[in-house]
């Protein structure tokens, strides 16, 4: 009667199955999640930037606006020059036309700034457009095909579920408390595989009792890492 090494060879492989199944039940969810994450931030990228153009022109058109009033305000200081009565009220104008004619410098050099900032952020909206569209066909792909992929791991969990039903009922009694104390710990990972004369998971080596008793099919336990073992 063969030993119970090959058995907890099955069994580790439907264990590690069924983990990754839900694993990956788990993670799809996830992605989604971070899918519609990054198209929601990709969205908001390229909206910002249309405001920030329109933000742009604005800002712009306020300033040439500011310009022409303040041209027509110069216009009128300097018909009045002519009106003035003395030289207090003569220098007086004069002051007031410098100081619009700085404003005016000034308002050219913002309405410059808008301008040229609007065809920055301009220039990047294709680049964001293409990134949403981008966005959006991985959002679309995943839509698609989650359900069947959804369908497809739940399918394979239960085949390994009802397998495992069928395979553990066979670890022997006198080692079922120390098998059942192994899994309630260490999961599906409570098993390696031995190669080379090691273990597969911390990698000590494994001794030659231990070996033979292996290469027997007798229940072998790794002394460094408590994981039940057994040959590929």
């Amino acid at each position: 009667m063969p030993g119970p090494a090959p058995l907890f060879r099955e069994i580790h492989r439907l264990r590690s199955l069924i983990h990754e199944m839900d694993e990956q039940l788990a993670r799809l969810p996830r992605a989604y999640r971070a899918r519609q994450e990054a198209l929601a931030k990709a969205e908001a990228s390229l909206q910002a930037a249309h405001d920030g153009v329109k933000a742009c022109k604005v800002a712009a058109a306020a300033r040439e606006k500011s310009l022409r009033e303040q041209h027509a305000l110069i216009a009128r200081h300097e018909e009045q020059l002519g009106t003035m009565a003395s030289k207090k009220e003569y220098d007086a104008k004069q002051m007031e036309i410098a100081f619009a004619r700085a404003e005016c410098s000034r308002l050219e050099e913002e309405a410059l700034t808008a301008i040229e900032e609007g065809e920055t952020i301009a220039a990047r909206i294709p680049e964001l457009e293409k990134a949403v569209a981008a966005a959006r066909e991985e959002v679309a792909r995943l839509d698609s095909d989650m359900e069947a992929r959804v369908q497809m791991w739940k399918s394979e969990r239960q085949k390994a579920v009802e397998k495992l039903a069928e395979v553990e009922p066979g670890v022997p009694k006198n080692l079922r408390q120390t098998y059942d104390k192994t899994v309630e710990s260490m999961g599906h990972d409570g098993f390696a595989e031995v190669s080379d004369r090691a273990c597969g998971c911390c990698q000590c080596e494994v001794t030659r009792r231990d070996q033979l008793s292996l290469e027997a099919g007798e229940f072998v336990m790794c002394e460094t890492c408590g994981r039940i073992l057994y040959l590929p």
